[in-house]
């Protein structure tokens, strides 16, 4: 226990002499959402000795009148491997972008049933993201179904007020004969039949071949239904990967409405869009391969088809897009080289082109000193061929405790991200502070209580409100229950702020 004063006491000392003696640059507020971050559940993070990964996609939105552009980070503690190299994320005033993470659980450093906090950041914005760590298993041969109930209060001005209520299920069956696999994502609501997704699955010979067929209802803002509930066809992704003589090659071809998206601004934009629709051929060609030197290498062709934008229907992201050419123009094209050991050194870097403008790229050079200290220098050419700043992150850590500043090429800090965690029996507490331009910008205490087959999550958030450098005042509470009841797993989330009672979420998910 002295031991873990003295460390905070030390991190404590740090912290303060940054905030005192470096000026912090700002970056533009988006918002981040994804598996893992609340209200959703904690996100299932398989523990592996060899690369198998668990991956998802996380959304970047720009709420703001203005364009930004962001790099997303992710920070995560001793026992969690994150694999995310990024370009710059350009967002469109009301656009978003989607980033893939993929997550590894360490043996030895993590153990199942464990919740580990990791913190994913994209601008001065900075968001919990919840892992739960589980081995690795096969799914049931039939499939799963979640039960999903939104709470909304009408005003909180009142104790007795209506709730806007919205149910949502989803249903996912997969069944396989003789190599062959079908299956099938339906999702359902109060409105009906949302979406289908039909997926087919065959392995022939050295081939590996995947068609999905998906069909949605356009809703708009609200998540209102819009041209009448009508069901149409959205997309048809076939996906083919084989292995050449130690070369994997994974080709996508899409084809799409690109009219189709998520959400509709109204009515008459939904109705053209499922009456008149506008059919897009694309294709996304991926080669992963090593060099003679054992150098590994992975390239990315799109033909009328960009891998960083996604298309959107009601609760599901799909990566990769048409573009709305009638021609097969070439988009894009990505190479990413590493990670390479190099002396202790990993190097990583991705290049990217694209028509009418120079390349972009990012390098990325990371070194672990004294058994203590992470080191990454990253160096960005943006598109006018000119290098960006380099961000250079020092981070100090622990297994559970951890110091990370983010300088740019000047040695001047953009970001200071500090947490501490205190173990108390089985129970853990732990402390995120964050601090940009206008000093703190939030701190988060989240507090982690076990239960027989579950655990309770209690958050509690600070941020700033005013004016006052460094001032912040209480944002936000969300208190989440996991726990398994049964063949059960039951989730319930409720957000308070100041103004009272913001939303509630009851999720059921069950295999069978």
């Amino acid at each position: 226990m002295r031991k873990l004063v003295w460390i905070g006491c030390f991190y404590s000392i740090l912290l303060i002499v940054f905030l005192f003696v470096f000026s912090l640059q700002g970056w533009a507020q988006v918002t981040i959402s994804g598996r893992g971050v609340l209200p959703t559940p904690p996100l299932r993070v398989t523990i592996s000795t060899t690369e198998r990964s668990t991956s998802t996609i996380y959304t970047y939105e720009n709420p703001g009148p203005v364009d930004v552009e962001v790099i997303p980070m992710v920070d995560c503690p001793t026992g969690v491997n994150v694999s995310l190299l990024s370009l710059p994320l350009p967002i469109a005033s009301g656009d978003s972008q989607n980033v893939e993470i993929r997550f590894i659980g360490l043996p030895g450093l993590i153990e199942e049933g464990d919740v580990v906090e990791c913190v994913i950041i994209g601008g001065t914005t900075q968001e919990s993201l919840f892992l739960q760590m589980v081995s690795p298993r096969q799914l049931p041969a039939l499939g799963n179904l979640n039960l999903n109930f939104d709470l909304i209060p009408d005003n909180t001005n009142l104790e007795a007020v209506p709730f806007f209520v919205d149910f949502t299920s989803n249903l996912q069956l997969s069944v396989t004969l003789s190599g062959l696999t079908a299956a099938a994502d339906l999702g359902f609501g109060t409105t009906g039949l949302e979406f289908a997704v039909l997926t087919a699955d065959a392995i022939l010979g050295v081939f590996d071949f995947t068609a999905q067929t998906v069909f949605a209802a356009a809703f708009g803002p609200q998540n209102e239904i819009l041209a009448n509930g009508d069901i149409s066809f959205v997309k048809k992704r076939v996906r083919v990967r084989f292995n050449l003589f130690g070369l994997t090659v994974d080709n996508l071809a899409i084809f799409e409405n690109t009219k189709f998206t998520h959400p509709f601004p109204d009515n008459a934009t939904a109705l053209n869009a499922i009456q008149s629709p506008v059919y897009r051929f694309g294709n996304l060609l991926r080669l992963d391969g090593r060099t003679d030197l054992n150098i590994p290498l992975r390239m990315t062709i799109g033909i009328c088809a960009d891998p960083a934008k996604a298309n959107r229907i009601k609760n599901r992201i799909f990566s990769g897009s048409t573009c709305e050419s009638d021609l097969l123009t070439f988009d894009v094209i990505q190479l990413v080289a590493g990670p390479l050991d190099i002396g202790g050194v990993q190097v990583l870097s991705t290049l990217e082109f694209r028509p009418n403008l120079t390349f972009r790229g990012v390098l990325s050079l990371r070194n672990r000193l004294f058994d203590l200290i992470n080191i990454t220098s990253t160096a960005i050419l943006d598109d006018k061929g000119q290098i960006m700043p380099q961000v250079i992150l020092g981070s100090l850590s622990q297994p559970q405790q951890s110091l990370t500043l983010q300088l740019d090429s000047a040695l001047k800090p953009v970001s200071l991200l500090a947490r501490f965690t205190a173990a108390i029996e089985d129970h853990s507490l732990s402390v995120l502070l964050r601090s940009t331009d206008d000093g703190f910008n939030s701190t988060t205490f989240t507090f982690i209580n076990p239960l027989e087959s579950g655990r309770l999550l209690t958050s509690l958030r600070f941020g700033m409100t005013g004016t006052d450098v460094g001032s912040l005042s209480f944002t936000q509470a969300t208190f989440n229950w996991n726990q398994l009841i049964g063949p059960l797993r039951f989730n319930a989330n409720i957000s308070l702020g100041l103004s009272g009672m913001q939303r509630a979420r009851i999720s059921l998910d069950t295999l069978f």
